[in-house]
């Protein structure tokens, strides 16, 4: 879902549609988001190792972690994949609420200029 909305993100900016922006729109997509797909990949895998392995390692893994492993460790471990929720820049962005960190985003430069120019007022440039 996450990959949806960076994608949806990426393509509401693109500037025209030559082979040469698609190209470039797809490469920016590919370097903000392999990275984390691959981290979430592992840590997937890892838990899938944790819950559902059948050697005797796994087992003790299991027993160390469930038992012996503090609750709070747990739940760091847990907010860092949910830290990153994007929104689409193209509509109204929701307000954060919450307890758990959430990484920021950044606002779509074309949709405050369509925004500025319906109320009439001019934004700076978006600097990232």
């Amino acid at each position: 879902m996450q990959d949806a909305v960076v994608l949806a993100n990426y393509l509401y900016e693109m500037k025209g549609l030559a082979f040469s922006d698609i190209s470039a729109t797809l490469d920016q997509f590919k370097d903000e988001r392999y990275s984390k797909v691959k981290v979430q990949y592992e840590a997937s895998k890892s838990t899938a190792r944790l819950v559902y392995g059948q050697s005797y390692f796994d087992r003790f893994m299991r027993m160390i972690v469930f038992n012996w492993l503090p609750e709070s460790v747990m739940m760091k471990g847990g907010f860092k994949g949910v830290e990153f929720r994007p929104q689409a820049s193209f509509i109204p962005q929701i307000p954060i609420r919450g307890s758990g960190p959430v990484l920021p985003q950044r606002p779509s430069q074309r949709y405050l200029d369509e925004q500025a120019k319906l109320d009439g007022v001019e934004h700076a440039p978006v600097v990232v």
